[in-house]
């Protein structure tokens, strides 16, 4: 696809600016389309998240505030996940990180180097993720508490978030001049007030729907750290207005606004993962402060090599969830596309439950079948194959039914037909074989 038409396209579509899109365009170019080629943006993109998490603990927490920072991201159920994905999340959250990093440094030292990297950075997590906008907004709100103290720096960091601001207006005026802009999140619904502990929880936890021990104990651990931050640390104060401020309240406004016009979808808040970095970090450098007032050298390498070992199993086994736990499986379009091609000669029509799952099956070679792409069920001439999407929870709200609205969850069969046959898949992909009789006086 050219770059006037990919940019064409990702303004059609309207679910993400373009950024990502451009961005992997710009990657896959000179290599052959493939699977690698289309997640290595998103593999890349963990990895400088993961250093600048690293950064991030480093300045609230020294070395032992690194050590925590980069466990807590490294081993983070959600940013293994979004690493798998060819989706702009793994950017987006990466960007979130360097925003992190570049504030906290901003705060302590001016640097005019730093103030052009907070702009570039802002521009392009907007650019990349419309959710940027709650972590940017955040840090605002957080620079005006401090308003008293540092108001030079209110200025410009205001400054900076609006010149980063003008280039997503661009973008959204050019998307809205569209005849009939859609930003296809009309699916949502509204959320409900369990939903804020639940996207808490899973800022902490990675727990993606379901509760398993793997989730518990992550999630536990980060809780621990997170709460010695609040109530022991000798920032508690700093700590207690980065937890209200870069947390729960962009959570809760955006649970507000979302009663009306729902918006609200545990993934995006993602952007968030950074505001929990500072607090696990600082929280373990609270800890580790203890420990060194209570016990000798000896102890204290003792005691740091146990907590070492203990939180590094702990990671090992919450991480390992990530590609083995079923809530976590992708749509298996892959395995969908061979069962149907086992038997050509009665799987030549489908019924596709949305137009945009034309592409993995063209992706993973159903044009090698010769289908025949019908619009309803009452089309099959005998026979046909429904394909429906039910996507998983984890890519969802939480405290949602993992069924859409509006979609059924068997297909609506007209009189005469039924299913012979069918193909499932735990991440919410099926398919079903429908048979429908042939009216006397139709053969020959």
């Amino acid at each position: 696809m050219s770059w006037d038409k990919l940019l064409e396209a990702i303004r059609l579509d309207g679910v993400n600016p373009p950024v990502y899109y451009l961005a992997v365009k710009l990657l896959t170019t000179p290599f052959e389309l493939n699977e690698f080629t289309l997640r290595i943006l998103s593999w890349l993109a963990h990895i400088v998240g993961l250093i600048c998490a690293i950064a991030v603990g480093y300045k609230v927490g020294g070395r032992i505030g690194s050590l925590a920072g980069g466990w807590f991201w490294a081993f983070h159920p959600m940013t293994i996940w979004y690493a798998r994905d060819a989706r702009p999340y793994a950017l987006a959250v990466m960007f979130a990180a360097a925003l992190t990093l570049v504030f906290i440094t901003l705060q302590r030292r001016d640097s005019f180097s730093a103030w052009i990297g907070a702009i570039l950075i802002i521009t392009l997590g907007l650019l990349t993720h419309y959710f940027f906008l709650v972590l940017a907004i955040s840090l605002l709100v957080i620079t005006i508490t401090d308003l008293h103290h540092n108001p030079l720096f209110f200025r410009r960091w205001t400054l900076a978030a609006l010149i980063s601001f003008v280039p997503l207006a661009l973008w959204l005026i050019w998307y809205f001049a569209q005849p009939q802009p859609s930003l296809g999140i009309g699916w949502l619904l509204p959320p409900k007030l369990i939903d804020i502990p639940i996207t808490f929880w899973n800022l902490l936890s990675g727990f993606g729907g379901l509760n398993s021990w793997p989730a518990k104990l992550f999630g536990g651990f980060a809780l621990l750290l997170l709460v010695t931050a609040l109530i022991y640390d000798g920032n508690k104060r700093i700590n207690r207005r980065i937890f209200i401020l870069g947390i729960f309240l962009p959570i809760g406004v955006i649970w507000l606004i979302s009663q009306r016009r729902p918006i609200y979808h545990d993934r995006y808040f993602i952007v968030l993962l950074p505001m929990v970095v500072i607090l696990v970090s600082s929280g373990f450098e609270s800890v580790w402060y203890e420990i060194k007032r209570r016990f000798t050298l000896r102890k204290r390498r003792f005691i740091l090599g146990g907590l070492v070992l203990c939180a590094g199993a702990i990671g090992l086994f919450s991480g390992l969830q990530v590609h083995i736990d079923e809530k976590y499986t992708k749509e298996n379009w892959r395995a969908l596309t061979e069962f149907l091609k086992q038997d050509t000669a009665v799987r030549t029509s489908i019924l596709l439950s949305e137009p945009e799952a034309l592409l993995p099956l063209t992706y993973y070679g159903v044009d090698e079948i010769d289908p025949n792409f019908i619009e309803k069920t009452s089309s099959c001439d005998p026979d046909c194959w429904w394909i429906l999407r039910q996507p998983y929870t984890a890519t969802h709200a939480f405290s949602q039914a993992i069924r859409q609205p509006g979609r059924s969850w068997e297909p609506e069969l007209p009189e005469g037909c039924s299913i012979t046959d069918r193909w499932e898949n735990h991440a919410g992909l099926f398919s079903w074989h429908v048979h429908c009789r042939v009216a006397e006086g139709d053969g020959n």
